[in-house]
């Protein structure tokens, strides 16, 4: 089962999130901040399970980004971690973003 939803931490700021799931298991995971800048809903930290490993992107805005390991015992904590990261850190998250062109 895939569903999407949205966590809102302010008007501007959310956390966008896709889950994939099969008779109850998590199979991916997509937790990504996102911030209304100039009227588009701008990728600013993204953690995901694609490409076969658990790990958070941190975008830039000159298009770059920065892919870290992040591990885990299991998905599920994976997800739990991400989430709270993003709704504990998204002002220094967005803070970072609209101060730096790149790495």
């Amino acid at each position: 089962m895939d569903t999407n939803f949205f966590l809102w931490l302010e008007y501007s700021n959310r956390i966008r999130v896709r889950i994939l799931t099969e008779r109850g298991d998590l199979l991916k995971v997509l937790c990504q901040y996102e911030s209304l800048i100039d009227d588009l809903w701008t990728p600013i930290v993204r953690y995901d399970s694609a490409h076969g490993f658990f790990h958070k992107d941190i975008l830039y805005r000159d298009g770059t980004k920065e892919k870290r390991d992040v591990n885990y015992v299991d998905l599920n904590s994976a997800f739990n971690y991400a989430r709270e990261d993003l709704e504990n850190n998204w002002r220094s998250y967005l803070y970072r973003y609209m101060t730096q062109n790149g790495r």
